[in-house]
């Protein structure tokens, strides 16, 4: 009898050891995600500024002064505060005499609504035009000016980075939407990310030389990128058309969903998939975000998309001139205005053409939720990213 308790007392100690240990990492789990849920959507400042009137002459009527409700062509919209917004930065890495000026060659805003899991990336090109602040090489602020995109990850002090000076033209750009949540990746890690799953697959959209073997991958290949490979794949582009960004946005577009394809089924069985990922490109990367905020946001995203697929991806339509020195791209108040109220707003039931009253409006922000409920973790949802230089000399 009492080698018989002996020879159950091991499995049962191992058992629950076993059970405590997974009991701890979904308690640690769990509160890294409600204390990532208060600090993304805690204290978020709403001082959104629309023009009167957009390229037509339609009214755009702010319902107070935040911005917080909106009302464009007879419909009236209202914030939503349960929207998570991350801007992704792809960063060159420059060359030649220039090898130390860093561009955002890429910038998606990456929009979560856990409410009804809605998953949008907007695609913003490096060459719209927009307000810049400028640094000098000491990180003195020197103006403001208005010009591409791509320049603000350049400039940068003590106290803007060069990610947050993205996500404040970037900003300005949505007039006044707040962003203040980004990953910066170089190109570096780019290829690290890429390895770290075994490589991407893709149907190629461009021919090119393999840095890696010296093949020819031709358009219309189905190919595993490996290596520098997927450098290549998603930053070369033909600086002589002025074309070239968009075309080269459709192709990151088509690599960014093959990646997701090959993370995603095993995210949801591991959240730690993505936090590992993090941890290997830390040294080519740059964040305003700590674990806690990262558990939040990839455990939200994850539960939120089944497939690849259920992404949709936006991108401003906008005339491209030559201007003095690059291609320039400007996008209309009319496009700006309608593509905000489709992410980051919602439409208010029953709207009549003249509810644009400052009572109706007062009554809708106040009824505005501020931060969303606390929720638990999806059930899916396992524990466990050729250079023009700036006219001025950044900050290094």
């Amino acid at each position: 009898s009492g080698k018989k308790k002996n020879r159950w007392k091991i499995p049962v100690i191992i058992l629950s050891v076993i059970l405590a240990l997974a009991i701890a990492l979904t308690g640690t789990f769990f509160f890294l995600r409600e204390m990532g849920r208060r600090s993304i959507h805690e204290n978020k400042k709403i001082e959104i500024v629309t023009p009167t009137q957009d390229e037509s002459g339609n009214e755009i009527i702010m319902g107070d002064q935040y911005g917080r409700v909106i009302t464009y062509n007879g419909q009236s919209y209202v914030y939503n505060n349960n929207i998570i917004a991350l801007t992704l930065i792809g960063v060159d890495n420059g060359k030649g005499a220039e090898k130390e000026l860093k561009m955002a060659d890429a910038i998606y805003i990456l929009t979560i609504n856990p409410k009804n899991g809605a998953v949008k990336i907007l695609n913003i090109s490096r060459d719209i035009m927009t307000d810049v602040d400028v640094f000098s090489e000491e990180g003195t602020f020197i103006d403001t000016e208005n010009r591409q995109i791509a320049y603000s990850y350049a400039y940068h002090s003590d106290k803007s980075t060069g990610g947050s000076n993205t996500n404040k033209s970037a900003s300005r750009l949505l007039f006044g939407v707040p962003l203040s949540n980004y990953f910066a990746i170089n190109l570096d890690g780019v290829t690290t990310l890429n390895d770290a799953i075994g490589g991407v697959t893709v149907t190629s959209q461009l021919t090119f030389v393999s840095p890696e073997d010296g093949r020819t991958i031709n358009e219309g290949d189905t190919v595993t990128l490996h290596g520098k490979e997927a450098e290549v794949y998603v930053r070369r582009r033909d600086i002589s058309q002025l074309e070239s960004n968009n075309d080269r946005m459709q192709r990151q577009q088509g690599y960014i969903t093959a990646f997701l394809s090959s993370i995603i089924p095993a995210a949801k069985k591991d959240i730690s998939v993505v936090t590992n990922l993090y941890s290997a490109v830390t040294a080519n990367s740059e964040t305003s975000l700590d674990m806690s905020e990262l558990t939040y946001i990839a455990s939200t995203a994850i539960g939120s998309i089944k497939t690849s697929t259920d992404i949709e991806y936006i991108k401003f339509k906008g005339d491209i001139t030559l201007g003095e020195k690059n291609a320039e791209m400007r996008v209309t108040n009319e496009e700006i205005l309608r593509t905000i109220l489709d992410i980051f707003y919602e439409p208010i039931k029953n709207t009549k053409p003249t509810a644009a009253s400052d009572e109706t409006a007062a009554a809708a922000a106040a009824e505005a939720p501020t931060v969303p409920e606390a929720t638990e973790a999806p059930a899916e949802t396992a524990v466990s990213e050729a250079t023009e230089a700036p006219a001025s000399v950044p900050a290094a």
